[in-house]
This record gives structure tokens, sequence and C-alpha cells, in this order.
């Protein structure tokens, strides 16, 4: 059996996307999927950049889905592990992530639950050092 994850991006509390993963939820695997992306959030730096940063949490909400599902390279999705799901049935599986967008912030404040786990307001370099720590 997986490790079942719900991922919620939310603007300003409200829910914008929330995504089920049948397995491989937990931060070193689910959590350093999502970094990448995670790493294109500055919104100060997305005012003059390219397309290389996010621009808002809907843009960030759909450039994760996109990065996250994997596919062949050519549009046909390779996994069914990713599903999208009703907002609130986030919070009922192994790991729950929660990536919040304040108008006021520059950079989203995550939390993630689960396993022993209840960690509130992580900046993408403290969820980093997370994911890349955890078993």
């Amino acid at each position: 059996m997986g490790t079942r994850s719900t991922t919620q991006v939310r603007h300003n509390a409200e829910p914008l996307l929330t995504f089920y993963r049948h397995f491989d939820g937990y931060p070193s695997g689910h959590g350093l999927d999502m970094l990448p992306m995670l790493e294109r959030t500055n919104l100060k730096e997305a005012i003059t950049a390219s397309n290389t940063q996010c621009n808002g949490a809907g843009n960030f909400a759909a450039m994760l889905l996109a990065s996250i599902v994997p596919t062949d390279g050519k549009g046909t999705i390779l996994s069914h592990n990713i599903y999208l799901v009703p907002h609130q049935e986030h919070g009922e599986h192994e790991y729950t992530y929660t990536i919040d967008f304040c108008d006021n912030e520059l950079e989203p404040l995550i939390k993630v639950q689960g396993h022993g786990l209840d960690l509130v307001g992580l900046t993408v370099e403290q969820f980093s050092q997370l994911c890349n720590n955890t078993e």
C-alpha cells in the first residue's frame, strides 16, 4: 500500500486546488517532487522575470499540477497517481500539505502534517531542508 497524501494550494485562505497522491506522499517523495515549483514562487522576482517564475497563486497551482503528473514528454499521462479531489477532502490521508499564498507575502508558507509532523509556516527553504532530510 502506498503513502497517500493530499495537497492544497490556497490564496488568502481560500482553496484554489486540492489533489490526492496515491503513493510516495512522504516529504522525501512528494515534497521533493513539489520543490522545483516552490523554488520558482518568489513573487517579487516574478514581476521582472520571464516565464521562469510563477505569477501568483493561481498560476502556481496550475504549474504545480502540470509538473507533478508524469508524462512521456508528448502530453500522454504515464501514471494514475494524481487525482483532483473536493477541497473538503484535504487532510484525510497520511500526509497533508497546505501551500498558502497571501497578497502581502512574497513567497508561500507551507504546512506539513502527518506521521508525527505538525509543521506550520515553513518557508520554501525550510521545506526544502525537511524534504531533503526525511526518510
